[in-house]
């Protein structure tokens, strides 16, 4: 299901295009506004983590915490907040929330338009691609698809050998997903329990190869669901495809 979603290469140039048009949308209208850095959002220190904790370097020393928990994200104490002009001039609204009237203008005596800047980006880089029906098919088969997965009987087999696995070091859990998730692991400091229940959680996945077989079955039921949304795939694949170039084309501008 990757190719039918934004990431990478191509949500990077995206993202990218919307922050160089809001940016000067912004100097436009004589506004300060300092662009971001968009690849610190998009290059995640998470793992994926649809078929439970995998990475066993990690594991040894945080358990089943996640890079987000551990190391969450420093408040910028030197960070001012932005006058309400700004405000206006970025998000089309005033004060209160609302949206400004169609022929605001800016202190330079420029109209600020429909939205605000982030506005005028979306329309230019995002709305002309915008295919509804499209992303909640890609949705559709990339979540129930996982859903199914969990009560086929191939992945309920895969589950009782990885749980077997687990039983014969002392643990019990009914599948990767139970232990990762279990409230003994979900606050307090990280005890040398749960860390030696991750490594085994790993061990037993790489012994009875749990994530490619169950990616398999899921990949399996996923190409069923696709043949039956072919054309609306299609069609969204296509767009999205047209979407990362344009972004591409208007950065190289």
């Amino acid at each position: 299901m990757d190719k039918y979603s934004l990431h990478g290469n191509g949500l990077e140039a995206v993202e990218g295009a919307v922050q160089k048009v809001v940016a000067e949308c912004m100097k436009k209208l004589d506004q300060p506004y300092q662009s971001y850095d968009v690849t610190k959002d998009i290059d995640s220190h998470d793992e994926n983590r649809r078929y439970g904790i995998q990475d066993a370097v990690w594991a040894s020393a945080y358990g089943y915490r996640p890079y987000s928990v551990v190391h969450p994200p420093e408040p910028d104490r030197t960070a001012k907040p932005y006058p309400q002009s700004v405000i206006t001039a970025l998000s089309g609204r005033d004060k209160h929330g609302r949206a400004i009237a169609p022929d605001t203008k800016a202190a330079n005596g420029r109209e600020i338009p429909r939205g605000g800047c982030q506005g005028e980006a979306d329309r230019t880089v995002r709305v002309p691609y915008d295919y509804p029906e499209g992303l909640e098919a890609a949705r559709a088969v990339y979540f129930d698809g996982f859903k199914a997965s969990l009560s086929d009987r191939r992945v309920k087999k895969i589950f009782q050998q990885w749980s077997s696995c687990m039983a014969g070091k002392g643990l019990t859990y009914q599948s990767p997903l139970a232990a990762m998730g279990s409230q003994e692991f979900a606050e307090g400091e990280v005890s040398a329990h749960e860390r030696d229940v991750a490594l085994a959680d790993i061990n037993c996945k790489n012994e009875v190869n749990l994530v490619p077989r169950w990616n398999a079955v899921e990949a399996d039921i996923e190409r069923q669901m696709i043949s039956k949304r072919s054309k609306v795939l299609e069609n969204f694949l296509q767009l999205q495809t047209e979407k990362i170039q344009a972004a591409k084309g208007l950065l190289k501008q």
